[in-house]
Formats: C-alpha cells, sequence, structure tokens
C-alpha cells in the first residue's frame, strides 16, 4: 500500500509496519494502533479489483462484526472510504498449513486439540447464521499459547444477509 493512497484519518490512527501476505482480494499489513497501542492486522482490497470485489469485501465485515469468540480472530475496525479496509485482531503465529509442512503428521492428542477448537469456532459461526466457505489449514492461526483463531471471511455466506453477489451453481473456495 503506497503511503499516499492512506488518509490523513488512517494515517492518524494506524502505522503500517509491514506486508504479511496476499490473495486473490486483498493485501494483509501488520500494522500499529495507535489509539489502542496494540498490532492489528489491515486488510486492504487489491487496488485492480474494487470495483470487482468490493461487495463481496463490505460483506467480509459485515459478517465477522458479530462474531466474537476464542477461536475466530476478532473484527476490530472497518471502512468503506478509499482505500477500503478491515482491521482484524493481529494473530502472531504460524498457520496450520505451516505447521504440518514444517513437522510432518501431527500426534494425536495435538491433532484432536485442534479439530475440536476448530469445531468450536466453526459450531459459534454456525450457530451465528455463517457459514465461512474456505476452511482450510491456511486459515487456521496456531498462536504461541497453543491455541488456534480461525480467520479469512472473506468467502463466507450469512444467512442473515440478502446477497446478489454470488449466484447458484458458482463454487467459491478452495
Amino acid at each position: 500500500m503506497k503511503d499516499n493512497q492512506l488518509t490523513a484519518e488512517f494515517k492518524a490512527r494506524y502505522d503500517l509496519v509491514r506486508r504479511l501476505g496476499a490473495g486473490g482480494m486483498g493485501t494483509l499489513y501488520l500494522a500499529k494502533d495507535k489509539k489502542l497501542d496494540r498490532e492489528v492486522a489491515i486488510k486492504f482490497i487489491l487496488a485492480e479489483s474494487v470495483d470487482a470485489n468490493l461487495k463481496r469485501f463490505q460483506r467480509e465485515a459485515e459478517v465477522q462484526k458479530g462474531l466474537k469468540h476464542s477461536n475466530i480472530a476478532q473484527l476490530l475496525d472497518y471502512s468503506a472510504s478509499e482505500p477500503p479496509f478491515i482491521v482484524f485482531e493481529y494473530v502472531k503465529g504460524e498457520t496450520l498449513n505451516d505447521k504440518l509442512l514444517a513437522e510432518g503428521r501431527l500426534a494425536v492428542d495435538r491433532a484432536c486439540f485442534y479439530g475440536k477448537e476448530i469445531c468450536r469456532g466453526m459450531s459459534y459461526a454456525q450457530g451465528q447464521g455463517v457459514v465461512h466457505r474456505d476452511l482450510k489449514s491456511e486459515n487456521v492461526m496456531l498462536t504461541p499459547e497453543g491455541g488456534l483463531k480461525i480467520i479469512d471471511f472473506g468467502l463466507a455466506r450469512n444467512n442473515e444477509l440478502t446477497s446478489t453477489i454470488t449466484k447458484t451453481g458458482i463454487i467459491l473456495g478452495t
């Protein structure tokens, strides 16, 4: 994200630290929330896809804003201004995918623990009418304390929201 693309209001609140990664719809940065004195993750919609993906980006914020669970990364802020962005709790650690690539098979007790925690988070989300639709090891962060957080609700569907963003018969996710 170029500094000249950020509003004065954004710069007054957040300092971008470094790029964390990119996906099909946006780029994720580690940032410092100056107001609350904490690290956060900020997702910006890709400039070349604003027109095509703005509704989906806004829906991600709408879907995730009501999810408050220990196994789901918390949405903290959202702005539709230029450039649109979503602020999430910054989850330190590695993805479940990275752990599996580095270590191979997990011990049975660890695999069962992760499975249980993922099910707890997804059960809560589904109880709120939210279906993730892109749950995979890359979207599960393992914390240094041994817990986990489910991230990236960019393709999620909320039964409460009426949407024309996806169409019947279209497959999304990986």
